[in-house]
């Protein structure tokens, strides 16, 4: 018998798949050289609560997009929080040639800045959709 984190682990494997195989000809990554998808079960040893990893070679236009799957399950994201990293990963790819030695934390909120745009995009005629049939305003209220 499976067990379930073994089913959770496959859940994850065929998630990813299924996202980088929809994002890689949105975000035009369908033409580089490669575009390579790993899944390992042992985290990152350089920053080991990360959920994902891209090695880009923009001269070469390849990159090899790394998922710790232990993480997923140990963290039990959910298909949205999944589908999100992988877009944040693809978008490492695309920016590796305007940054690729900097580490002062502007990509990584540009990548940020991106994901959210990317799966805006992608999921605004749901969000309008529901805005008018559940009856929630589409403008947003905040209190302090």
């Amino acid at each position: 018998m499976i067990s379930e984190h073994t089913k959770r682990l496959k859940h994850y494997r065929k998630l990813i798949g299924q996202y980088v195989n929809y994002w890689a000809p949105v975000m035009g990554l369908d033409s580089w050289a490669e575009l390579s998808v790993d899944y390992t079960y042992v985290p990152c040893p350089d920053a080991p609560f990360a959920l994902a990893k891209c090695q880009a070679d923009w001269q070469h236009m390849t990159a090899i997009l790394s998922f710790y799957l232990g993480i997923f399950v140990a963290e039990d994201l959910s298909d949205e929080r999944t589908e999100a990293v992988v877009v944040h990963e693809m978008c490492h790819a695309l920016l590796s040639e305007i940054s690729p030695d900097c580490n002062d934390g502007h990509e990584e909120r540009v990548v940020t800045y991106l994901t959210e745009s990317f799966l805006r995009t992608k999921y605004r005629e749901r969000n309008q959709r529901c805005s008018s049939t559940c009856g929630k305003s589409s403008s947003t209220n905040t209190t302090s």
